[in-house]
Parts: C-alpha cells; sequence; structure tokens
C-alpha cells in the first residue's frame, strides 16, 4: 500500500484476530481469501487520508453474492469521518465517505463470479467522487458535500465482513489525473489477467457494469430498450 505517490514509506498492515488465508486462486498470482468471518482481516492506520485528494486502486474477486461486502474499511454514519468501498449488494458497488455515498451498478454474481474486478476510486476536491470498474467511468459524485475531504479516519479494515479474494490494493494521496489511471488500469488488468473495457466504452454512468463492457438502460417512448456495449 503506498501512502504518497512520491514517496516510498508503506503504511503497516496488521491482522486482527485470525489472519484469513493465502491462495493463489486469482488467475494464479498470489491473492488473500476472506472468508466473510468478522475476525479474520487486516487494519492498517487510514489517517494519512484526513484532509487530502486520494486514489484507491483495488483487484478483487468476490465470491459471494451477498450484501455489506465491503474489501475496505465499513459505512459510517457521520460526514466523511469513515471510508466503506464494496458491494452494498449483489448488483451495487459503493463508494462512501460517511453517509456521503454513490452507487455504481454492476452484473449481478451469478453472471460473473470468478471474475476479478479492477476497481479505481478517486476522491478529489476540485471535481468530486469518481468510480472507474475495468477502465469505464462507472459512477460519479460531484455534490458539494463530495468535494469535502475525509476527516477524524482512524483505523481501516481491509476485509472485514468480505467474502472474496483480494490480489493487490494501492492507496495514493493524489487524485490520479486520466492518462495515469488508465496506466495503472492496464498494469492491474494485465498482471490480474482482467479485462480492461476502455477502448470498448468509456462511460457507464447510469448503466450497468459488466464485465465485458456495459450495459445501459434506456426509456424511450415509455418502452423498456437495452444496449449493450462490448
Amino acid at each position: 500500500m503506498v501512502r504518497s505517490k512520491n514517496s516510498s514509506n508503506k503504511v503497516i498492515v496488521t491482522p486482527a484476530g485470525v489472519s484469513p488465508t493465502y491462495s493463489n486462486t486469482i488467475n494464479r498470482v498470489h491473492a488473500v481469501e476472506f472468508d466473510g468471518t468478522p475476525n479474520k482481516h487486516f487494519t492498517f492506520n487510514g489517517s494519512f487520508l484526513n484532509g487530502t485528494d486520494y486514489t484507491i486502486m483495488i483487484l478483487e474477486k468476490r465470491k459471494s453474492s451477498k450484501s455489506n461486502n465491503y474489501f475496505l474499511g465499513t459505512p459510517g454514519s457521520g460526514s466523511n469521518n469513515s471510508l466503506a468501498l464494496g458491494y452494498s449488494a449483489d448488483n451495487q458497488i459503493i463508494h462512501a465517505q460517511g453517509i456521503n455515498s454513490y452507487p455504481s451498478g454492476i452484473s449481478a454474481y451469478s453472471s460473473s463470479k470468478d471474475k476479478p474486478r479492477v476497481f479505481i476510486f478517486t476522491h478529489s476536491s476540485s471535481y468530486g467522487n469518481q468510480t472507474c470498474i475495468n477502465g469505464v467511468l462507472a459512477a460519479e459524485n460531484t455534490d458539494p458535500a463530495a468535494l469535502a475531504h475525509l476527516s477524524g479516519i482512524g483505523t481501516i479494515s481491509i476485509g472485514q465482513g468480505y467474502v472474496g479474494e483480494i490480489g493487490e490494493i494501492a492507496i495514493i494521496t493524489s487524485a490520479l489525473s486520466t492518462a495515469d489511471r488508465k496506466l495503472a488500469e492496464d498494469y492491474l488488468g494485465n498482471k490480474w489477467t482482467s479485462p480492461i473495457n476502455a477502448k470498448k466504452v468509456a462511460n457507464c454512468i447510469g448503466g450497468l457494469v459488466t464485465t465485458r463492457g456495459h450495459l445501459r438502460i434506456r426509456n424511450l417512448k415509455h418502452v423498456n430498450k437495452s444496449r449493450a456495449c462490448k
């Protein structure tokens, strides 16, 4: 986990309770498997995220359709005083800074099981928050509350209650440019053999991100239609 874009400082990650199981099931590259047991997770001091822009990159593969399946952090009740990233529902990802959260639509577990995903969550005090999934801009939050930095952040959990495998997490204390984000996506996609769909469709806001691209839902003359972008 990288603390700063231009620093070699590392964040110390410590087991909480019983350590999760190490495995190599994400396309034959070593990963850490979590079985949803509450005390089988890791923690780290996330105070360096207070008062700054950030980019969080995660390669994961869930192994359940359950709701509240968060791979990083846990939801909170205040404003910007907690961080939660993960599956709030079978077909939904959230990026939550306390109660300031926004969803991204994704394909259900039944149609994408055993497929790893590359997530990049960005926070910028200039343009708000964004979620990119496999290279596709899935959702963004430009509300005034989203422009505010995190504050009061202390210990952050990794994989608490999560069912799945996490291969890689990187945290950068700046909001990556679009060009740098694409380089990171290509690197993670190649390393973990996870499809990066940016060349098929760059934007899926209001649609459903799938492992092959996205499905955009349209309503035309009161007749529901769908168009798959692959």
